[in-house]
């Protein structure tokens, strides 16, 4: 959960050495996070801005790598105010 809220803390476009954080334009919050059976299950709110089909991808990336980092995670289910990431995504 900590990983995911440093994430979206951040606030800026671009981000260290020149990497783009296509969530800044977002305002999201953790509502929570489990791991079960490899599963990460992550459940956020708020609005997510999306920007189209390549950016779009980026965020689906950023929030589900987020998760794969860590080496008991081997899959990872996003959901934003209930609709799952790919769904929102695949609208935008």
């Amino acid at each position: 959960q900590a990983a995911y809220e440093e994430l979206l803390a951040l606030n800026d476009y671009y981000y260290d050495s020149g990497l783009v954080n296509t969530l800044e334009p977002s305002s999201l919050a953790v509502d929570s996070v489990t791991i079960s059976n490899g599963l990460a299950v992550v459940e956020l709110s708020g609005n997510l801005a999306l920007m189209g089909t390549c950016e779009d991808a980026r965020i689906e990336a950023q929030l589900e790598y987020t998760a794969l980092q860590f080496p008991t995670v081997e899959g990872v289910r996003v959901t934003i105010n209930g609709t799952l990431l790919q769904d929102l995504t695949a609208q935008g």
